[in-house]
């Protein structure tokens, strides 16, 4: 207190509470970030593993590198190596963000080399290598491309209004392709076809206008 030049032991318990709430948030930041990535680890060879994004490409790559003498060793290093690495974590409905360290300046939200994840959005986050994709995103990325999808279906709207969110599906479909072959749940089909379709109707409209 003396040092702090604090009032009371109010004000100075106070200070100590605050320092130990953002504690607590860092250590279980730290905590859903080891239970995603040893998720990721218990389901690298699953037939059925409903993953997609720059992360799991990540994780698979690491996999096939990495020699150990026993699969929970594999695991093990795995995970402290995934979790040395990975920053930060976010949420969103369509992808989990998980910031890894070295590709700050390579994240599709960067500007000047920091990310700005408050800026997340689909048209960004479905084409960022730091994006983790799991079967629960896949209604988010119903739900948040469906603007794009409409976009691309109105014959009324140019084609320099309609590109980006063109790209957009196409990122989409993408992704949930990827989320397709890795499960091989036909779950997915239906709004794979519709994606298809999407992108086709976009297509022989910029035809018509050129």
């Amino acid at each position: 207190r003396a040092h702090f030049k604090h009032r009371d032991e109010l004000f100075f318990r106070g200070y100590l509470r605050d320092k130990e709430s953002r504690v607590i948030q860092q250590i279980a930041t730290r905590h859903v970030i080891n239970s995603v990535v040893r998720v990721h680890m218990d389901s690298i060879e699953d037939e059925h593993r409903e993953y997609a994004g720059g992360v799991d490409r990540f994780l698979s790559k690491a996999v096939g590198i990495t020699h150990v003498y026993s699969d929970e060793e594999r695991k093990e290093k795995l995970a402290q190596a995934t979790v040395k690495r990975v920053l930060a974590l976010k949420s969103n409905p369509w992808v989990t963000c998980m910031l890894r360290d070295g590709t700050q300046q390579n994240a599709k939200c960067s500007v000047n080399g920091e990310p700005q994840r408050q800026n997340a959005q689909p048209r960004l986050c479905l084409g960022c290598l730091n994006a983790d994709i799991a079967a629960g995103n896949f209604n988010g990325i119903v739900i948040y491309t469906k603007q794009d999808v409409a976009a691309c279906r109105n014959p009324e709207l140019p084609w320099f209004i309609k590109e980006p969110h063109y790209h957009t599906v196409t990122l989409a479909l993408k992704r949930v392709e990827e989320l397709r072959h890795n499960s091989n749940n036909p779950k997915y089909d239906k709004f794979i076809t519709h994606l298809k379709e999407t992108l086709l109707i976009a297509d022989a409209q910029r035809g018509q206008a050129a």
